[in-house]
């Protein structure tokens, strides 16, 4: 909506304003160094991710979805919880590591 409104004061110079956009952008990048933006998922960092996330979905699901769903806690279901958000949480942290390693390599 702002364009729309400003098109009379900058739609004269939209083509001389573009080319000298375009004339800049190399400059811009000469100096950047792609090989200096390292993985933040490198070693065991991704295992930590993901049991936090694992942790966060464990406490969540529960403790706090029966809360609000009027289910009972018992150990048995703990337990059972325990296991699969350690599991969910391990593969979702692995999956991120390889994901951000393919967007590193691109």
């Amino acid at each position: 909506m702002v364009l729309a409104l400003t098109y009379p004061l900058w739609g004269w110079f939209r083509k001389s304003l573009k080319e000298e956009w375009l004339a800049k952008q190399p400059q811009r990048f000469e100096k950047i160094e792609i090989s200096k933006v390292s993985n933040p998922f490198e070693g065991k960092c991704w295992i930590k991710i993901g049991l936090i996330w694992g942790g966060l979905m464990f406490v969540i699901m529960a403790f706090i979805f029966p809360f609000f769903t009027d289910g009972g806690i018992d150990r048995k279901q703990i337990l059972i919880n325990i296991t699969v958000w350690v599991i969910a949480g391990l593969v979702f942290g692995y999956m991120m590591k390889v994901y951000s390693g393919k967007r590193v390599e691109k």
